[in-house]
């Protein structure tokens, strides 16, 4: 198996500063830049196709990705053709992480897509992006989308389009990505459940004919370094607490890396043991502390988390 990658997200709200950012985090050894999806949010956030084809201007090695991307509440052939360009101009480095969100209503109130048909609109659109990535000349007759003879141009660089990566931590989840995905990117899970849920889409995958296919396990983690646990503790659930309005404290607990380098070092290795390919690190500071802590990452985790991984 191929060393675990490392990755961070950088799209909180740092105006023009996030590409400086983007270019010091490729130079520092991340190995891929993240960008989380909300149209109406508790926090600012931009559109990640829009900032993701940024960070590939100012950028030449690293991954560029979505994580995650709330699809259906999207048409899929304007998605097509979004996340076409972004792996044409990034020469190949797209990967698309989806998810089917559903947490907050309000947007999808605002972009005219029922909240309940979520699932299936997810599904159908996934059949129809992949097509216009690889065909010419798409006709589609489904329950949601129905189209003749559209044509995606330019095509992604990769042939059949970028990696698909499905988040979600259920059945369902488990069954789109096997049958749909290349990866799976969830988010709070601990390493067990990672595990166990990775057996389970290839179970499910063998089922869909899709065993052999090569699978991206990446979930994203919080992580915040501080001068000890607790007090990375109490930041962070404070932060995410006002984020999603309700308590946080268990999940952080459970779910995020925290305290000091040594610390987060160690907390990090159970995920290596449970097969991840890619960990995708979201910062936990202010705005204006994030170049910071980037560096502190990348000089004081990632070497030893390399050696880990080796």
């Amino acid at each position: 198996m191929s060393p675990c990658k490392f990755g961070v997200t950088i799209d909180a709200p740092l105006g023009p500063h996030a590409f400086t950012l983007a270019r010091r985090a490729e130079e520092w050894g991340f190995d891929g830049l993240w960008a989380r999806d909300h149209v109406s949010f508790t926090q600012s956030l931009p559109d990640p196709l829009t900032l993701l084809t940024g960070f590939a201007a100012v950028t030449s090695r690293v991954t560029i990705g979505t994580g995650i991307f709330l699809f259906p509440l999207r048409h899929p052939t304007l998605v097509a053709k979004m996340v076409a360009t972004a792996d044409y101009l990034s020469g190949g480095r797209f990967m698309f992480g989806i998810g089917v969100g559903g947490e907050f209503p309000q947007e999808w109130e605002g972009c005219g897509i029922p909240v309940k048909e979520r699932g299936s609109r997810c599904n159908e659109g996934l059949e129809v992006v992949r097509r216009l990535w690889s065909e010419e000349h798409v006709a589609h007759r489904g329950t949601h989308f129905s189209f003749s003879d559209v044509n995606i141009d330019p095509k992604p660089a990769r042939p059949g389009g970028p990696p698909i990566l499905i988040g979600g931590r259920g059945e369902v989840a488990f069954r789109r990505a096997a049958r749909y995905g290349n990866g799976w990117i969830p988010y709070l899970l601990d390493p067990p459940r990672l595990r166990e849920g990775l057996a389970t889409i290839r179970r499910f995958a063998a089922e869909e004919g899709r065993g052999e296919t090569p699978f991206f396990l990446s979930p994203l983690i919080y992580l915040r370094l501080d001068r000890d646990y607790e007090s990375a503790l109490r930041w962070t659930a404070n932060h995410l607490g006002a984020r999603y309005n309700q308590p946080f404290e268990k999940p952080v607990r459970r779910y995020a890396l925290l305290g000091t380098p040594a610390q987060v070092i160690e907390q990090i290795g159970p995920y290596l043991e449970a097969g991840v390919t890619h960990i995708i690190f979201e910062p936990m500071t202010d705005p204006e502390g994030y170049g910071d802590l980037l560096q502190a990452i990348a000089g004081e985790v990632l070497p030893k988390a390399r050696v880990m991984t080796a």
